[in-house]
């Protein structure tokens, strides 16, 4: 008998009370007396002591009761003092899903479910003022009062996910709800937490970020996203660790990853961790959720411009599936936000010139998306994780005789599509070593077709990208203070493209690659009283096509003083391979007239990025304030890249821009109530050598951005207001409105500008609960409240049959509304 008990001493797990009451009653031959009720629920640690008295303490340390010996064999049960009763249910706060299994902890007492999210428990009346601990796996502990708990209804607790370094958070809340500031100099959009965005009916990640100072776009699109002055070829978008060549639907209206399968998404504007290659003006990093689930989700909803499902299902006890799927509802459902979108996309393009002639026309558009994310926890030690992403936009337009409606005289198509794959295996050796092996691949198609039928004539283009990507990582922890990555990493991306004509016949394919190979490493060190943190890398990349090899170190610096106040340095070096240029703005129909190129020595030379930056920080009372200032400095970039409709516009060469930037935050965080204000500096200037002039303002250079906002929770209630302001885009103007032969009388590159740019935006979201396992999410949002006819571009055309000079300008969304509703369960 004795030799059992030893072996379940040492398991030293937790046991029902009542269970551990059996087994004490077959080990010592003796018999309990007690009420089942006053028993449930309630745990102890499964040690069991030889010796009788013993353990009967140990039930009494762990218990409310008093044991009493009546006979030799019979001992009773009972309650020190009265007993209180409550009822608890715990929630997942992020989706407000149950969580199935769970400790709770009141002074001695020990209770836990599993396999359920509610429990009954009963605790003494003295325990009233003392703290209720809330525990269970991947979540972090929560602690609430007792007094806080009603006895007379079923309350409701939330745990929150941890997350996978909870020391990876500087500033919770940074901005706004879901947006932290890293201890890594980041920031981090943790999207399941957003509430109500100004204008956005749903969470949209490429629009969320633009909250962030220093980050916007000139053009209203999420093609288009600018982060301190650069282009967006020069933003590095990782979806789990996989580069992503398209990043929207709609030709930039709305992102192309789905909202509901993103867990973060973090955004480095300087000082990037060595690990990463490319992106020389900043990295937008989407991530999943890397817990293997363990309960059923399923999500569907629609708004104005798509319908969407969403399901995260456990397989096993060891591994789960996340599948999410959008497609537009424009070919059911034909609604004011879809004219809105569509008006602004076609605007001055071989689209919207079709529908000003004679004839009749016909389109159809569509866009489609899925993603698909496979967690495998094979052992305590080893996960596996497998991601695939699908995206595509299709339009179509057909031309005709408005009277001979059977015969198509010209017929154009668009498609533009983005397949990605990744697989990753995370192996933790013991709690201070840690690998990664990382395998994605990459396949970026855009393709136009431009025919005109009855001249037997038509015109294909095509750019296509071949990407893959092998990265493997070790960390190491030397001390809770000190740790160091490295690993190596290889690249190749090919790009072809192609470009067909007929009657008369014509064709020409390029295709380039290039193969880099990089090894890198970091140190991380925090100090003892966690007031200074240092971050000191580097990186060596070997370019196959250039033969050559680059360093690039980066740094960042924290120093906390006078208890409220923070100072960072961040520096850093990249360099870039691939680029999107402009060869006519025609191109692809005039809609995407972007394409994809690699770098070559003969060409095109690899894109080079520098940047310093000095911050300072103020946090006390919920208040923050903070001020940055930073030089950058991007090489290398090339006259077609920039997308020039002026003198330039057929002009190829290389030189760089160079930027002398502020941004400035100041937030206050009341407990339902978040209200921010930014504002930001920017003196951005082209130098092109061979140009006349070599210096002039750059095409993104908005000298001043102020964005302020407000969100506010009232009930189930969320409600959102924003503004935003900022100072004209530059653009090229003409001398005259006569044309000079073929050519056109510019005035200096980007000396004027465009009038100010303001926009205001509202959004409501509503949460109710319709069942305990199913829920009812609903919202409505307004962008561009007051209509204000917004420019954001505009350029000048030669009309050779009329000898004038025509003006195009280019309008962003108009007042457009927008609707959702979704179902959880």
């Amino acid at each position: 008998m004795f030799l059992c008990i030893h072996a379940k001493a040492q398991q030293n797990e937790l046991l029902l009370l009542s269970e551990y009451l059996s087994v004490t009653e077959d080990d010592f031959d003796i018999y309990f007396s007690y009420a089942d009720d006053d028993l449930e629920n309630l745990h102890l640690p499964a040690i069991f002591f030889e010796d009788i008295n013993q353990r009967l303490k140990h039930i009494q340390n762990f218990s409310y009761f008093e044991i009493s010996q009546v006979s030799d064999r019979i001992y009773t049960l009972v309650a020190n003092e009265k007993l209180t009763d409550i009822d608890i249910q715990v929630l997942e706060l992020a989706t407000n899903q149950p969580v199935d299994s769970f400790t709770l902890s009141i002074k001695n007492l020990i209770f836990k479910v599993t396999n359920q999210h509610q429990i009954s428990l009963k605790f003494p009346v003295s325990f009233q003022n003392s703290n209720l601990l809330i525990d269970a796996k991947n979540f972090q502990v929560n602690k609430i009062k007792l007094s806080e708990i009603k006895t007379n209804k079923l309350n409701t607790l939330y745990l929150e996910i941890k997350a996978e370094e909870l020391k990876s958070i500087l500033i919770s809340n940074y901005i706004a709800s879901g947006i932290n500031k890293l201890e890594n100099g980041n920031e981090e959009i943790r999207v399941s937490k957003f509430k109500s965005f100004p204008g956005l009916v749903e969470a949209d990640v490429l629009q969320n970020i633009q909250i962030l100072p220093g980050i916007n776009s000139t053009q209203e699109s999420l093609s288009y996203l600018n982060i301190r002055g650069g282009t967006h070829d020069q933003n590095l978008f990782l979806w789990d660790g996989i580069k992503m060549y398209q990043t929207s639907h709609f030709f930039g209206m709305i992102s192309a990853f789905s909202p509901y399968m993103i867990e973060s998404t973090e955004i480095s504007k300087n000082a990037t961790s060595a690990q990463y290659f490319d992106g020389v003006s900043g990295m937008v990093e989407m991530k999943t959720s890397n817990l293997v689930s363990s309960v059923s989700r399923t999500e569907v909803g629609f708004n104005l411009i798509n319908a969407d499902v969403f399901t995260n299902q456990p397989i096993n006890s060891t591994s789960s599936i996340q599948v999410s799927s959008r497609h537009s509802l424009n070919f059911a459902l034909n609604t004011p936000t879809y004219n809105s979108f569509y008006d602004k996309v076609f605007q001055n393009t071989v689209f919207e010139n079709a529908q000003h002639t004679s004839s009749a026309e016909s389109h159809t558009f569509n866009f489609f998306d899925t993603a698909i994310r496979y967690l495998n926890q094979v052992t305590e030690m080893d996960k596996i994780r497998i991601n695939l992403v699908y995206h595509q936009n299709n339009f179509e337009l057909s031309q005709h005789d408005a009277f001979l409606p059977a015969t198509t005289e010209l017929g154009s198509q668009l498609q533009q599509s983005n397949w990605s794959g990744g697989f990753n295996w995370q192996r933790r050796w013991n709690e201070n070593h840690e690998s990664n092996i990382q395998f994605g691949i990459s396949n970026y198609n855009l393709e136009g077709l431009n025919s005109a039928f009855s001249q037997e004539q038509s015109l294909f283009q095509a750019n296509e990208v071949r990407d893959w990507n092998f990265n493997w990582q070790h960390s190491q922890k030397w001390t809770d203070k000190l740790a160091i990555t490295y690993g190596i990493q290889l690249n190749e991306t090919g790009v072809i493209n192609k470009e067909e004509f007929e009657n008369p016949f014509f064709l020409s394919e390029e295709r380039k690659s290039i193969l880099v190979s990089g090894a890198y490493g970091g140190l991380e060190f925090l100090s003892k009283d966690e007031m200074s943190k240092l971050y000191l890398g580097g990186r060596l990349n070997h370019f196959s096509q250039f033969n050559s090899v680059s360093f690039e170190p980066r740094l960042y610096f924290r120093q906390k003083f006078l208890n409220h106040f923070t100072f960072e340095l961040s520096t850093e070096q990249k360099s870039q391979v691939t680029t999107q240029l402009v060869d006519l703005q025609t191109d692809f129909l005039g809609v995407e007239n972007r394409r994809w190129v690699v770098a070559d020595p003969n060409q095109r030379p690899i894109l080079q990025s520098q940047q310093f930056e000095a911050a300072f920080q103020f946090f006390k009372n919920n208040w923050l304030v903070s001020l940055a200032g930073y030089v950058k400095s991007v090489e290398g970039i090339g006259t077609q890249s920039q997308g020039f409709v002026n003198q330039f516009q057929f002009t190829e060469d290389f030189g760089e821009y160079n930027v002398l930037g502020l941004d400035f935050l100041i937030n206050k965080q009341l407990r339902k109530t978040s209200m921010w204000m930014s504002y930001s500096f920017m003196d951005n200037t082209y130098n092109f050598d061979s140009l006349t002039p070599n210096e002039f303002p750059n095409n993104t250079n908005i000298t001043h951005i102020i964005n302020a906002g407000v969100q506010h929770q009232l009930g189930d209630f969320d409600f959102s207001i924003g503004a935003s302001w900022h100072s004209g885009v530059p653009f090229t103007g003409i001398q005259t409105q006569q044309a000079q032969g073929t050519s056109i009388p510019f005035e200096h590159p980007n000396q004027s500008v465009l009038p100010n740019y303001f926009r205001l935006d509202a959004s409501v979201n509503y949460k109710v609960e319709l069942t305990s396992k199913m829920k009812l999410k609903s919202g409505l949002s307004f962008w561009n409240i007051t209509d204000r006819k917004n420019i954001y571009n505009s350029f000048y055309e030669n009309n050779q049959q009329l000898g004038t000079i025509e003006n195009f300008q280019q309008l962003g969304l108009g007042f457009t509304p927008n609707f959702m509703i979704r179902l959880i369960f």
